[in-house]
């Protein structure tokens, strides 16, 4: 993804993103969804995020910055 965005290709870069979300992220959803999963994890070089089942019903409530969610380490 980082090549394509270097590249200033940004169409790539979109359905790159597109195949994540569709092969990866919405399948994880499902799953949180039917509980067959306990949680996620996501990580990266600097921050670190996590959602369970009960964290997908409500991590729309409240109004806070995507970086007041990252665990602390």
């Amino acid at each position: 993804m980082a090549d394509a965005l270097h590249r200033q290709d940004l169409q790539r870069w979109r359905d790159m993103v597109e195949a994540v979300n569709d092969d990866w992220l919405l399948p994880l959803i499902a799953a949180l969804r039917t509980n067959s999963l306990a949680g996620i994890r996501l990580l990266s070089d600097n921050a670190e995020f996590e959602i369970d089942p009960k964290g997908l019903k409500r991590w729309w409530r409240r109004r806070r910055s995507l970086m007041s969610l990252q665990l602390s380490a």
